[in-house]
C-alpha cells in the first residue's frame, strides 16, 4: 500500500506540457493484489485479481488505488 501511495503521489506531481505549451496534470488508477491468497493459485489468477482491483479504482474516481481484497496487517519490525 505504501508503494501505491508513493506512486500516486509522484504521478500527481507530474505536469506534462504539450507542443503548444499547455500543461496537463496526470492521474492514475492502480489495482493491488497479492500472493499468497486463497483465490490466487497461478500467475494468471494474480493478474486477474489485480485487474479486478484496477477496475474498482477506476469506478471510484481518479488518482487512487484499490485492493483485490482486504489486506493483511503489515508486520512490524
Amino acid at each position: 500500500m505504501r508503494v501505491c501511495e508513493r506512486i500516486l503521489r509522484t504521478i500527481s506531481e507530474l505536469q506534462i506540457e504539450d507542443e503548444h505549451g499547455i500543461t496537463c496534470n496526470v492521474t492514475a488508477s492502480l489495482g493491488l493484489a497479492y500472493y499468497p491468497a486463497d483465490d490466487v493459485e497461478t500467475p494468471e489468477d494474480l493478474v486477474h485479481s489485480a485487474d479486478g482491483a484496477l477496475y474498482g479504482a477506476k469506478r471510484l474516481g481518479k488518482n487512487r488505488f484499490t485492493t483485490a481484497r482486504p489486506l493483511l496487517p503489515l508486520a512490524t519490525a
